[in-house]
């Protein structure tokens, strides 16, 4: 018998304006995933900053998990590379 961690019932709506949000559909609602740890690097030259996020999420559940990742961007903003690791398996994004 496995027993399930309850997902925090963050709405999705409520963290979209922070640093981007993992989320998962439960019971017809968007719930976030707890985000574990966020590390930014940044190099600016002129007005151009190049700005590198490692993000990670944590799945308090024993099964996999389909979820949805949103990111916010600000206007003039571009996003030139996405890289997800999950489990043992990378995906690369193309842009």
């Amino acid at each position: 018998m496995t027993t399930q961690t309850p997902l925090p019932r963050l709405e999705v709506d409520e963290v979209l304006r922070g640093l981007g949000v993992l989320s998962v559909s439960r019971e017809d609602q968007k719930i976030a995933l707890p985000l574990a740890g966020v590390d930014l690097q940044a190099r600016v030259a002129d007005r151009v900053a190049d700005v590198e996020m490692t993000q990670v999420f944590r799945n308090p559940h024993q099964e996999a998990l389909e979820a949805t990742y949103v990111f916010p961007l600000p206007g003039g903003a571009a996003v030139r590379a996405l890289e997800l690791k999950v489990g043992g398996r990378t995906l690369v994004g193309k842009v």
